[in-house]
């Protein structure tokens, strides 16, 4: 580029150098790949588990069974759940149509607590086992 007439720094600073100053080496070049960065200073956020009634232990079962993922970011892991306040687990895993045909808990293989329940009827109906639930409390 051509010279400029006049100067382009508007004013000039307060403490010029005799000499100019050197700069720092230029960056490396772009890698193909990327570089490793460091671990995070904290943990990721878990969430904390539901503590459920009779209404939400259904609404997180439904999640729980679309999509595990969401589930465990909103509610936690189902065996972490807080389910000694639920008293009615009628048809909650069961698959026939009266309880509302939901395919997906035929594969339910979980921990869960049921201290609380009273009312279990269909809570597996037409649901499937691989192994004995005899002794099952």
């Amino acid at each position: 580029p051509a010279p400029t007439r006049a100067p382009t720094t508007p004013a000039p600073t307060r403490a010029p150098t005799p000499v100019p100053t050197s700069t720092p080496a230029p960056t490396p070049a772009p890698t193909s790949l990327p570089t490793a960065t460091p671990a995070p200073t904290t943990a990721a956020p878990t969430a904390t588990p539901i503590v459920a009634d009779d209404s939400t232990i259904r609404t997180a079962v439904l999640l729980w069974f679309s999509d595990r993922a969401a589930a465990i970011r909103t509610y936690g892991h189902i065996s972490t759940w807080e389910t000694s306040g639920v008293t009615d687990m009628s048809c909650l895993f069961g698959t026939n149509t009266w309880c509302g045909g939901n395919t997906a808990a035929a594969s339910f293989n979980e921990d869960i607590e049921t201290s609380g329940v009273t009312d279990m009827s269909g809570l597996f109906s037409y649901s499937s086992f691989n192994e004995d639930i005899g002794a099952w409390d």
